[in-house]
């Protein structure tokens, strides 16, 4: 998601979600992953008129939560 802020510059943020299960090498035990990835940043849209592209510069931060569980 991008939030327009002032002047060309925008917020923007997003997260996400995946699971993952199968069997371990090589005893064949039950495992499970989970990742949940969190992001957050800010752009600066710089003003040319290039048809449909809008170039922009931005820096941001990702969080990671990530969760497995093996047997």
């Amino acid at each position: 998601v991008t939030v327009p802020v002032w002047n060309g510059l925008a917020v923007w943020g997003g997260a996400g979600y995946f699971q993952s299960h199968g069997k371990s090498f090589p005893l064949h035990n039950s495992t499970r992953v989970q990742v949940v990835p969190v992001d957050l940043g800010v752009k600066y849209f710089v003003p040319l008129d290039c048809f449909f592209i809008k170039p922009y510069a931005g820096i941001g931060v990702e969080w990671n939560y990530v969760r497995t569980n093996d047997h």
